[in-house]
C-alpha cells in the first residue's frame, strides 16, 4: 500500500517537472523560430492552393491548368514543413539521452 502511494506521488512529481520543461522549451528562441517557420510556410502553401482553387473553379476543367512550377512550389513548401516538423531539438551524445529521448 505504502509502494503503491509511492509511487503514485513519484508519477504525479514526473509529470509535473516534464510539463513544466515542456513548457519552458517551448518558449526558447530555437522552438518559437520553427513554429513560425511552420506556420508562414502552412499559410502560404493553404493561400496558393485557394489561388489555385479560385482560379480553377471559374474555368472549365480541361483549362485549368496548373503548372510545372506551382507544383515543385508545392513540394518544396511541403518539404520545409516536414523538415521543420522532425528537427531535433536536443543534440546530445550521451547513451542515456539517446535511449530516453530516440
Amino acid at each position: 500500500m505504502k509502494k503503491n502511494r509511492i509511487s503514485r506521488r513519484f508519477c504525479l512529481l514526473s509529470a509535473l517537472a516534464r510539463g513544466f520543461l515542456t513548457r519552458r522549451l517551448f518558449r526558447t528562441h530555437k522552438v518559437q523560430s520553427l513554429v513560425s517557420s511552420i506556420r508562414d510556410a502552412m499559410a502560404t502553401a493553404l493561400q496558393l492552393h485557394r489561388e489555385s482553387s479560385s482560379s480553377s473553379s471559374s474555368m472549365p476543367v480541361s483549362q485549368a491548368v496548373v503548372t510545372p512550377q506551382d507544383v515543385e512550389l508545392h513540394r518544396r513548401l511541403l518539404m520545409q514543413i516536414n523538415k521543420d516538423c522532425q528537427v531535433r531539438v536536443f543534440r546530445s551524445n550521451s547513451k542515456v539521452d539517446c535511449v530516453c529521448f530516440p
